[in-house]
């Protein structure tokens, strides 16, 4: 599989304050994580801690917030993500794209919205 990057909008749920990342679509990871200077940008502070497991199955203690929202392609969920260092390359894992119905295309290198649910997000219930 190809690089996937996707435009994503980080907003404050609060005041209202956005930014504009694009972000690497990283099927391996499970939550979203940008820098600390893009909360910075949306007046969000980290309000949480998390053990996070690395590839190597090291881990390390990260930053967390827990509730920002989170806009691709007209989409979009709230959610909490991990806050890495000033000017990390933010990421976009598993979680986001469940919450907002999307799947990688590799053959495109883009987020695809599923088939079945082209106009909003669907979700199983059994």
């Amino acid at each position: 599989m190809g690089e996937v990057r996707t435009d994503v909008e980080i907003i404050n749920p609060e005041t209202k304050q956005s930014i504009f990342v694009n972000a690497l679509v990283d099927s391996g990871a499970v939550v979203p994580m940008v820098g600390r200077d893009v909360i910075e940008a949306i007046g969000v502070k980290p309000d949480a801690k998390a053990i996070v497991y690395l590839a190597d199955d090291s881990s390390i203690e990260m930053d967390k917030v827990e509730m920002v929202k989170l806009k691709i392609d007209e989409r979009g969920t709230g959610c909490s993500l991990l806050v890495g260092d000033y000017g990390i390359e933010p990421l976009i894992g598993q979680v986001v794209l469940e919450q907002l119905d999307l799947l990688i295309d590799c053959q495109k290198q883009k987020l695809v919205k599923r088939t079945n649910s082209p106009a909003f997000t669907s979700y199983k219930l059994k």
